[in-house]
């Protein structure tokens, strides 16, 4: 039986899976270079990618109730 804990943190991740790639999305959308292509500085890009990293490795220990 999932504890409430358990609850929300899936209801969380699931939040966060759901808004991270439009906010991504939207981001390099807002910001355009000269040349139509979006350009977002290192360190940004490399947040973003990390943040989509954190959240792979929530999907990956995740455990599958039945």
């Amino acid at each position: 039986m999932p504890t409430r804990l358990s609850s929300v943190m899936r209801r969380s991740a699931s939040a966060w899976g759901t808004t991270l790639p439009s906010s991504v999305r939207r981001r390099c959308i807002r910001g355009g270079h000269e040349d139509g292509l979006p350009e977002l500085p290192e360190h940004e890009a490399l947040e973003q990618l990390a943040a989509f990293g954190v959240l792979a490795r929530c999907v990956d220990i995740a455990n599958v109730a039945r």
